[in-house]
């Protein structure tokens, strides 16, 4: 009885993992800060995209699958620095202005907060992006960007959604 609960059990447990562990192939840009995502899946409802070095996830319209992530390091003054993610897209205006990577166009940002530094910041009443959630290491808070190239302002409208899909992986 057990053999044959165990070996449907291990099958299955193979063929989800190796359907979990696909990579974008527009994210091999040679020496890049940008990121490669670390899982992504296609759902009915979007894409999943979840990152194992933080333990999060977020749902992405399937309008977003040419998305790329930047690593940036926010600096907060006196509260100190903390890392951040950048998802974004190429965009084709030369006049906007990008980060490292040329062409590059943040729509939102996730940035990733110590707890004491979350609640110094809480406390200061510092200007800060909306708080999506918290694990045992981390805090975690996201922003829309003030403004967007025209070719990717229809990409922007998906923002809101797309932060209101955070969910603590770990």
């Amino acid at each position: 009885m057990k053999k044959t609960f165990i070996i449907p059990t291990l099958l299955v447990s193979l063929l989800f993992s190796a359907c979990t562990t696909a990579v974008p192939e527009n994210t091999d840009i040679a020496d890049s800060p940008i990121k490669e995502v670390d899982t992504i899946e296609s759902l009915n409802e979007g894409i999943l995209y979840e990152n194992n070095t933080y333990g999060f996830a977020l749902i992405l319209p399937e309008t977003w699958s040419s998305y790329k992530i930047m690593n940036r390091e926010l600096e907060w003054s006196d509260f100190g620095n903390t890392d951040s993610l950048d998802f974004g897209f190429m965009t084709s205006e030369d006049s906007y202005p990008t980060f490292e990577e040329p062409g590059f166009a943040s729509l939102m940002n996730i940035s990733i907060h110590s707890h004491e530094q979350w609640e110094a910041l809480t406390a200061a009443g510092s200007l800060m992006p909306n708080y999506l959630g918290e694990n045992d290491e981390f805090v975690f808070a996201g922003t829309g960007s003030q403004d967007a190239p025209s070719d990717l302002m229809e990409l922007r409208a998906d923002v809101e959604t797309v932060l209101s899909s955070f969910t603590i992986l770990y």
